[in-house]
């Protein structure tokens, strides 16, 4: 009975190990979604893709296949909102992004950016190589 007991914990060990994988060197549960598909590895977790973003190592609700993208450490609907410097979600039809700064179009369609400045667009303002320049 005791050689049956050492096999069935060999036997356990090895399907251990099986369901395991290396997500950033640490052992993760390598499970299998409803689809049968392995899950990815998000920083030291597993997860699935086709209900979750991995952003920045951190597993948040949300799929790829649903429009949604990350923005730092968060997530955004892809052509509803619109993500800033990679850290803030904000929404375009209120606000423009310049590089990492937000400004508010407070109705003004006409904002452009120059640089990470943004500017009303005018007759007398140009934007060359990130720098504004107005012109007479």
């Amino acid at each position: 009975v005791q050689s049956t007991s050492a096999q069935i914990q060999v036997v356990s060990r090895v399907i251990s190990l099986l369901r395991q994988t290396c997500c950033s060197a640490s052992p993760a549960t390598q499970q299998r979604n409803a689809n049968g598909q392995r899950l990815g590895c998000c920083g030291h977790q597993s997860y699935d893709p086709q209900n979750s973003i991995c952003c920045n190592g951190r597993v948040l609700s949300g799929s790829y296949n649903n429009g949604r993208r990350c923005c730092g450490t968060t997530t955004f609907m892809q052509g509803v909102e619109g993500c800033c410097g990679n850290a803030v979600v904000y929404n375009p039809k209120d606000d423009i992004c310049c590089g990492s700064k937000i400004t508010a179009l407070r109705g003004h369609r006409a904002f452009a950016c120059c640089g990470d400045n943004p500017y009303l667009r005018s007759n007398n303002a140009m934007c060359c190589s990130g720098q504004l320049h107005h012109v007479t």
